[in-house]
């Protein structure tokens, strides 16, 4: 028997839990970037993964937001952290948020950066 949890409702005045995920996905970002940019970078490859478990909690959270919100799935859409984004790394040690992904740079060859 398969037994489905039911959404609770989010307490008011709580701060959403941060995944260790959304966390690295804030980490990286500064200014405007893609999704292929983004999953490069974090060495992801599974694109419904990396929505589902990076992108869309990150999304519900208003810790990131898209360039294009009306069109979600156009092919030039860009992400970039919001205020609340940039409070949440700040609370979790890190003080300003610098562009960190350019399309050279998530090119660059695993070997080439991690010695792999």
């Amino acid at each position: 028997m398969i037994v489905k949890r039911r959404p609770t409702a989010p307490i008011e005045g709580a701060t959403p839990q941060v995944t260790p995920q959304v966390l690295r996905l804030l980490q990286g970002m500064g200014g405007d970037v893609t999704r292929a940019e983004m999953m490069a970078a974090l060495h992801l490859k599974d694109r419904r993964h990396f929505s589902r478990d990076y992108i869309a909690p990150a999304l519900e959270m208003a810790l990131i937001e898209m360039s294009i919100p009306d069109k979600p799935n156009s092919r030039l859409q860009k992400y970039r952290l919001t205020d609340k984004g940039r409070e949440v790394l700040n609370k979790e040690g890190r003080p300003d948020v610098t562009p960190t992904w350019t399309l050279k740079r998530a090119l660059i060859s695993p070997t080439l950066c991690c010695g792999r």
